[in-house]
């Protein structure tokens, strides 16, 4: 016997159903985040998901074009580039203008003093110890610089090229002036035998009427004299010689000479003369 229905199951004359708006397909889901390919020179395409090589300049399935990985710029200013140019050429200023820094003029005007190398060693060791981040943000603009062995090496070359010409400036300026110096101090040397010598000749001739035959003959006996090579006199002319040891600029002999004359009053004057010799070389009192 079937159930009576409820009052709520009732239909009522001309009642209708409350229509229900139809569901809305579920949305997909989205999908799953691919994984990191295990090899690392493998990676995921960027459109279709495939994989690929990570140098591959396109997918191989969709074909869409895969930007390639760039390494980031490498240049700038090397610490240690600066460093050697600072040790080696620092007191010419050059690690300064390696810098792009104009005050390394300073450097140059005042390199014969000796400051700007004492300096410039201690900026060398600075440069070599600082942090390379703290290093490329004030000289690279936080771009990393390169400290590859070819810089190293093009900066040692360039030193011992700078240097070398810096030595060989510097020798042909100190070995001529040294020269010179010597030679003086044995011109010099000669100089004051022959003052010791000349008063001899002289009162020789007051007294005898004559030249004397030699210095010895006029009581002069000559001490050993550093760089002097013989001490004579002209018997005929009563000059007196002073011959160095060594030629000089290319003459057979160089040195010095007294060379006597009567003063109004009689007396005898000497006038130094110099022979084989360059004006640098001359003492004084022969000029």
């Amino acid at each position: 016997m079937n159930d009576p229905l409820s009052p709520n199951d009732r239909q009522e004359p001309g009642w209708m159903p409350t229509p229900v708006a139809p569901l809305a397909p579920a949305a997909p889901a989205a999908p799953a985040a691919p994984r990191e390919p295990a090899n690392p020179n493998m990676v995921f395409c960027r459109h279709c998901g495939h994989t690929l090589h990570v140098t591959a300049p396109a997918c191989p399935k969709c074909g869409a074009p895969q930007a390639l990985p760039q390494a980031a710029p490498v240049g700038g200013k090397s610490k240690v580039v600066a460093g050697l140019l600072a040790l080696l050429l620092g007191g010419l200023g050059v690690h300064r203008f390696y810098l792009g820094q104009w005050w390394g003029v300073v450097y140059l005007l005042l390199c014969w003093t000796g400051l700007p190398a004492l300096v410039a060693i201690v900026e060398g060791i600075v440069f070599l110890c600082s942090d390379q981040k703290n290093w490329d943000a004030r000289h690279n603009g936080g771009r990393p610089s390169s400290n590859s062995a070819a810089g190293v090496v093009a900066a040692a070359v360039i030193a011992a090229f700078v240097g070398i010409a810096v030595v060989g400036i510097l020798a042909a300026i100190a070995i001529p002036a040294y020269q010179d110096y010597v030679t003086r101090a044995k011109a010099q040397s000669a100089h004051s035998q022959l003052l010791l010598a000349a008063p001899k000749v002289a009162e020789f001739v007051q007294s005898e009427q004559r030249i004397p035959s030699s210095l010895a003959e006029a009581g002069f006996r000559d001490a050993p004299s550093q760089g002097l090579n013989a001490l004579s006199l002209d018997p005929n002319t009563a000059v007196l010689t002073a011959t160095l040891l060594a030629p000089v600029g290319g003459h057979d002999e160089s040195g010095l000479r007294l060379i006597p004359s009567r003063s109004v009053d009689g007396d005898i004057e000497w006038q130094c003369e110099a022979f084989g010799l360059r004006e640098q070389q001359v003492p004084k009192a022969c000029r």
